[in-house]
């Protein structure tokens, strides 16, 4: 009796860990665009691509930074020249020093440089027979450099870094529709392998009953030894089918469940829809909603933006390379940090660095030319991709009615079961003559139906 107590305790508990869920369609949906793991990780490459343009936003507003160096202590050995011995000696010297200071700094996209600002203060402390304290002041401090005249980056990105996020949020679009119509298929492969060992069930269970009753007709001599084995032979078919059909709903019921996150053990009971008539796609309206949603088209939009700005980029490295820096303000030196503010002096900077190629064997020039067949390989790939596009757009819209047509006469119930009605597959009635005469590759698989019944596969993303 403690045996049977623990026995049935232990059933009782797997039974209660094994988790019933009834699904349909819609939720099924539901769960897989939420906690499937595809879509999750397009949720997660989105994230990616909206805080790199946030970034980028960012880096259009000024930007204000404290830069300081708290402490800083040398002692080195220096070389010092004596005008009153006229010889040079090394002497021993030790510093002390600090220094802070605020920068703004703010794009100027219509030229394509960088003005900025800064405030600074300096402290030094000589040691040595003679120590001494310095400060350093810039109250104030403007400038605009910009590393390549004639060039704008700003303008560049200003194309480009929203082609980006629009892509992003189209792949993210896109990737959650995958990540539906894997669910949806994997949820009419369960329905399927679960009709498939209906039908396996049936099947054997038909096949039994016919092999009872010629084993009863073979007794007196009704049928022969091989057609007894014909029939024995059919059942074993049978039971191999139906084992086949259990690890098809078994393994078709954990990826389901797994896909939608729950625990491989969940029992899935499907509700399944009724099929959808009269489905019609205008062609004009796919070609359309293509071009506005498929990631694709903004993929070599972007791909034909980014090479036109290197190959500008590259126009104007061609022949030289001219940068600019120029900055005004005020600065002074004191013993004191109160003189230190007072009676400040003008600094001013002009700096222009220029690059000139002389002998370079034709490199940016090759690399112009490079640049110039990139944009119109980008363009051409543009072309060549929006006509490929274009016709399996029209292929499949057009396909798609005739396919919803057939495949609800395919699923439609047939009026002459295999096992009921009449025709080349039937079931032999009890008692009749057809037991003998009945050929075994008649016996109609359950593999055969569900092949027949079974979707097409999924056709390519456009």
């Amino acid at each position: 009796m403690v045996w049977v107590f623990v026995v049935a305790c232990l059933a009782s508990g797997a039974a209660y860990a094994q988790q019933k869920v009834v699904l349909d369609l819609e939720r099924t949906v539901r769960l897989a665009t939420d906690s499937s793991l595809t879509a999750q990780k397009y949720q997660s490459v989105y994230d990616i691509s909206r805080y790199q343009y946030l970034s980028w936003i960012a880096t259009r507003k000024p930007q204000i930074s404290l830069e300081a160096t708290p402490f800083l202590h040398e002692r080195y050995m220096t070389q010092r020249y004596l005008s009153f011995e006229d010889i040079d000696e090394y002497r021993m010297q030790q510093d002390l020093y600090s220094q802070a200071g605020i920068t703004i700094t703010q794009a100027m996209e219509p030229w394509g440089g960088e003005f900025y600002g800064s405030s600074k203060f300096g402290y030094l402390h000589t040691f040595g027979e003679i120590s001494q304290n310095q400060f350093m002041t810039i109250p104030i401090a403007v400038g605009y450099r910009q590393n390549l005249l004639f060039y704008n980056p700003w303008k560049w990105a200003k194309k480009i870094e929203p082609l980006k996020l629009s892509r992003a949020e189209q792949e993210l679009s896109y990737g959650i529709e995958t990540a539906s119509e894997q669910a949806v298929e994997k949820f009419f492969t369960l329905a399927m392998a679960q009709d498939g060992l209906r039908m396996a069930e049936k099947l054997l269970a038909s096949c039994d009953t016919i092999y009872a009753i010629a084993e009863r007709r073979f007794n007196i001599a009704s049928i022969s030894k091989a057609e007894l084995s014909m029939l024995q032979l059919d059942k074993t078919n049978a039971r191999i089918a139906l084992a086949n059909a259990r690890i098809a709903y078994t393994r078709a019921m954990q990826e389901l469940a797994t896909y939608l996150g729950m625990d491989r053990s969940t029992y899935l009971e499907l509700e399944v829809p009724d099929l959808m008539q009269g489905l019609r796609v205008d062609t004009e309206e796919a070609l359309r909603y293509a071009r506005e949603n498929n990631p694709r088209y903004m993929e070599s939009r972007q791909a034909t933006e980014e090479a036109r700005r290197d190959a500008a980029k590259a126009r104007v490295e061609k022949n030289l390379n001219l940068s600019l820096d120029v900055s005004v303000g005020l600065n002074q030196v004191a013993y004191r940090f109160v003189d230190a503010y007072m009676h400040p002096l003008l600094q001013d900077v002009a700096m222009v660095t220029l690059s000139v190629p002389i002998v370079d064997w034709g490199k940016r020039k090759n690399a112009y030319m490079a640049a110039l067949s990139k944009v119109e390989a980008a363009e051409r790939t543009r072309c060549d991709a929006d006509g490929q596009r274009f016709q399996r757009t029209a292929n499949h819209s057009g396909g798609l009615s005739r396919s919803t047509e057939h495949r609800g006469r395919c699923l439609q119930p047939d009026p002459a079961p295999f096992y009921q009605g009449t025709g080349e597959h039937h079931r032999p009635l009890i008692g009749s003559n057809e037991l003998a005469d009945r050929p075994a590759e008649q016996n109609r698989q359950p593999a055969e139906l569900l092949d027949h019944l079974l979707p097409s596969a999924p056709p390519d993303p456009l």
